[in-house]
């Protein structure tokens, strides 16, 4: 089973290097959200945005247990802001930067998530994972 979860994070960091901007629909299973390059950090000036989505009446769980990006005060520098609603324009995102880890729970079927860094980044990095709650 850890050799099977640890092929899917490595297909996705794959994917991730690729390209990181995703709109992804989740029907079930675990899904990955990584930062470019992981598990190395992520280079200057990386901007992502990833929109997920489920069925109707789901809700998305997002824990994000390896989180590594350089702190600022108030979240200015670096940061990945998470919109709970699915907003595109973040209106009502949750900012997060620093070390830490998380879990979200979104308001409906629809979760935004955005990495922004300055072109002065040292860099940072990220591994969170999304899962249906019903």
């Amino acid at each position: 089973m850890l050799l099977l979860a640890a092929a899917a994070v490595l297909a996705l960091v794959g994917a991730a290097r690729a390209q990181c901007d995703l709109q992804q629909h989740v029907a079930g299973g675990v899904h990955y959200i990584v930062s470019p390059n992981y598990p190395l950090n992520y280079t200057a000036g990386t901007q992502c945005r990833w929109c997920i989505t489920a069925d109707p009446g789901a809700q998305l769980k997002l824990s994000c247990d390896v989180f590594k990006l350089p702190a600022s005060t108030n979240c200015t520098g670096d940061r990945v802001r998470i919109s709970l609603s699915g907003d595109d324009s973040l209106n009502d995102a949750h900012v997060y930067c620093g070390q830490r880890t998380f879990t979200l729970l979104s308001d409906a079927n629809k979760l935004t998530m955005v990495l922004e860094t300055l072109y002065t980044s040292t860099g940072g990095l990220f591994l969170c994972n999304m899962r249906l709650y019903r």
